[in-house]
Order: structure tokens, then C-alpha cells, then sequence
């Protein structure tokens, strides 16, 4: 979805490391690989979620689980390279209006406050690539023919339509994720003989994944519902 989450892992572990310009680079790699792996298992859960059956009729192919793959593989990079960038911008600000002194990339408050800025400055952005893609996932055609349908129906604001929703989705969706994940590794950590998240292994790394994923998942699944039945809507029944 607009809320990839499988890739928000590599925006904290950039921030240890040091620099805004390794959360752009981990949102480029991260986000095309994320959408590589994931989209045909999301076109499954958009399906279910607005009624659809994956599977039905005898002409289904393992090609319709990759509709709509265009918008979100062709903006990844660049929505995730802006997400990352973002975070790291707001966290200095973020760590002093809430009084937090030394290495606000420890702080729990500081990475849930940032992640729910960050959700919302950049659902604008993503709001129109989240739009196309649930119409392409849930009624096919290309994406071309898909953006000229809504331009000549609606015109820019068709792009838009569930902005509420997506922008509430993203906000509080942003900050559970980044704050399960962060929490994860505070626990893995303590209770290990690494000091830094340089020294952590890959595993505790993937554990720390998976845990922010169910966290993060569960904390906005109802919202995530809502978005893909009103998202999807066709430009012609929108109007």
C-alpha cells in the first residue's frame, strides 16, 4: 500500500548510522525491492478487501496479481528516498520541542512523534500513486489508460479522492511501525551483548522486521480497509 511498510526498517538503522543521505539510498533499494516481492500478495489483500476473488473464473493467471505495479515500482524510490529524508530532517526539531537532550535516535517519543509527522508531509505525495494503483489492482487496464479515465472524469481531484483516510492511515500507520520496530530492537538489545546497532546481527535485524510489521499492520488494518473500498471506487462511479 501507500504505507510500505516492509521497507521503513532500513530508516532507523540509517539514522544510527549517521546521515540523511543513507536513508535516501536505503529508501531507493528498499522501496524497489519491497514492491518487487510484495505487490502480487497486496493485490491479494486488495481483492479480499473490496469483495473481489482472486482466483475466480478459469482465465486467471499469476500476471493479474502484478496489475497496477507500474505507479508503485515507477515512485518508490523517489517517495521513499523523500520519506527517509524527511524523517531525519524532522528529528532534531521533533527531539527539542519535547526536551530530549543527546541522541534523540534513542528516544521511543521522538521516533513515534517524527514517523507521524513524516506519514502526513508526505501522504500528498503518495495519496495519487495509491489511488492509481487500487483502481488498476481492483479493475485492470493499463496506467495510462487509467490516468487519462481519471482526468477526463474527475480531473486532478480524482487523484485525490480518500485523501482523509490515506493521510490518517499514513500518519498513525508511520509512527506504530517506526515505533514498534525501534522499541524491538531497544528490547533485543538490552538483552544482548551488542552495543551498538552496528555490532547487531542480520537476524535480530529481521526479527525486529517482523515484529513491527504485525505491530504496525494490526494498529491501521480497519483504516487500510477503508482506503482500498473507497480508493478503488472507478473514476466514472466516483463522480
Amino acid at each position: 500500500g501507500g504505507l510500505t511498510m516492509g521497507e521503513m526498517p532500513a530508516a532507523c538503522s540509517s539514522s544510527e548510522a549517521g546521515g540523511q543521505w543513507h536513508g535516501l539510498v536505503a529508501g531507493l533499494v528498499a522501496g524497489a525491492s519491497g514492491v518487487l516481492v510484495g505487490h502480487a500478495f497486496d493485490t491479494a489483500k486488495v481483492q479480499a478487501q473490496v469483495g473481489q476473488s482472486t482466483a475466480a473464473g478459469s482465465g486467471f493467471s499469476l500476471l493479474q496479481l502484478y496489475r497496477g505495479i507500474l505507479p508503485p515500482l515507477l515512485t518508490t524510490g523517489a517517495t521513499r528516498s523523500l520519506y527517509f529524508g524527511v524523517l531525519e530532517t524532522m528529528k532534531p526539531p521533533v527531539a527539542a520541542a519535547l526536551g530530549v537532550r543527546g541522541d534523540a535516535s534513542g528516544a521511543l517519543s521522538v521516533t513515534f512523534v517524527a514517523g507521524a509527522g513524516t506519514g502526513l508531509a508526505t501522504a500528498i505525495v503518495t495519496a495519487p500513486i495509491q489511488r492509481v494503483k487500487l483502481i488498476q489492482q481492483t479493475g485492470g487496464g493499463s496506467l495510462l489508460h487509467c490516468v487519462r479515465r481519471l482526468v477526463a472524469t474527475s480531473g486532478v481531484r480524482g487523484f485525490f479522492r480518500g485523501l482523509g483516510l490515506h493521510c490518517a492511515l499514513e500518519t498513525f500507520g508511520s509512527a506504530c511501525y517506526l515505533s514498534s520496530y525501534h522499541a524491538a530492537k531497544l528490547w533485543a538489545t538490552s538483552n544482548s551483548a551488542h552495543e551498538s546497532a552496528a555490532r547487531e546481527p542480520l537476524y535480530v535485524r529481521i526479527g525486529c522486521g517482523m515484529v513491527a510489521g504485525c505491530g504496525g499492520w494490526l494498529s491501521i488494518y480497519p483504516l487500510d480497509v477503508l482506503r482500498s473500498r473507497v480508493m478503488s471506487v472507478t473514476p466514472e462511479a466516483g463522480k
